[in-house]
Parts: C-alpha cells; sequence; structure tokens
C-alpha cells in the first residue's frame, strides 16, 4: 500500500493562499556520455547517480528540480521509492498518482501553479512532489517533513500536538534514506 501525499485535509478546501511564483525551470538537456581520450582530461559530472531503477536522466532531472526548490535530493529519491518503487504509472487505492504518488486532491491546485498536464508523466510528477516539499522547508527535522508530505500540513500538526514526532512512513523513508547507495562520486 503507497502512503498518501495529500495538501487539503478536508473535503472543499480552498487553494492555498499566497503561492510562490510559478518556476521558470527547464528540463537540462546533457549531450549522451562520450568515452574520453587518453589525452582529454575527465570532467566529473555535478550529478550524483544513485543504484536505483530510475534513469540517469531522470536522476539528473530530479537533482536540478531539487536545487532549484532547496530541496534535498536523496530525500526525494528515498520518497520515490517508498512511494512507487520508480514506477510511473503507479496508482494507490487512496488515489495517489505517478512516481511520487501524488493524491488527487492536489492535482486542480498544482495543475494551476505548475501547468501539470500528465501525472504518469515522470518530470511533471517529480516537479509537483519536489515543489510540495518545498512547502515544507521551513522544518529541520525530516521526521516533520515527511509526516507533513504524507499526512498533510494540518494532519502532521494534529499528530505533533498530539506528541507523534514521527510515524511509520516517516521512518521508513528515512531507513531507505539512510540505505542509498551512490554509483558516482559526483
Amino acid at each position: 500500500m503507497y502512503a498518501r501525499a495529500v495538501w487539503f485535509d478536508t473535503v472543499g478546501a480552498e487553494l492555498p493562499p499566497e503561492l510562490p511564483p510559478v518556476s521558470t525551470h527547464q528540463p537540462v538537456q546533457t549531450p549522451p556520455p562520450t568515452e574520453p581520450s587518453s589525452e582529454e582530461p575527465v570532467v566529473e559530472s555535478r550529478y550524483v547517480l544513485y543504484d536505483i531503477q530510475l534513469s540517469e536522466e531522470l536522476q539528473h532531472y530530479t537533482q536540478d528540480v531539487c536545487e532549484e526548490y532547496g530541496v534535498s535530493y536523496p530525500l526525494v529519491i528515498a520518497i520515490m521509492k517508498k512511494e512507487s518503487g520508480f514506477l510511473p504509472d503507479a496508482v494507490s487505492a487512496t488515489n495517489d498518482y505517478g512516481i511520487m504518488q501524488i493524491n488527487g486532491w492536489n492535482h486542480e491546485w498544482l495543475e494551476g501553479v505548475l501547468g501539470i498536464t500528465d501525472w504518469y508523466d515522470p518530470r511533471q510528477n517529480i516537479l509537483a512532489g519536489v515543489y510540495m516539499l518545498s512547502r515544507f522547508n521551513e522544518y529541520e527535522d525530516v521526521h516533520q517533513i515527511l509526516m507533513s508530505y504524507n499526512c498533510g500540513p494540518s494532519g502532521a500538526k494534529k499528530l505533533w500536538s498530539e506528541g507523534v514526532y514521527s510515524t511509520a512512513y516517516s521512518r521508513s523513508v528515512v531507513e531507505i534514506l539512510e540505505g542509498l547507495e551512490v554509483m558516482n562520486d559526483g
């Protein structure tokens, strides 16, 4: 069963006030890799690649979007693994879609803010998930970020008021995060 990424906590909730400006992010086009000759210096990539079931191109895209929005790239990779196992066409029983399992309650406002047109498109789904996570950048504790992503801001605050500061979901994502294996040094 997939965890839910929920923004609205009640039916009929209004759009969040004062949304930040729409991103002007353009996908980065990287040339195909070439074998360096013995005379050419080897230039290291600024990208980190993980040993996961996500293409190098999508890992680069994800890292670029994370940098743009100030969100932890490794955390997003761990969330993708937890939410969908990196399957872009995943749909949960609770109406969550795509690689980052964006809940249907969030679709309308994210379509308006980000111009999302296809929830199964990995790039658009990643952009939506990272954008949602960026709304929680004020939190320093990873469990607060993950609980807000999974339960929605109101649901997370309710749990905190009850003295609950981590959930099975947040602990599971942190465990995945700690087990990520880098394929290269950048």
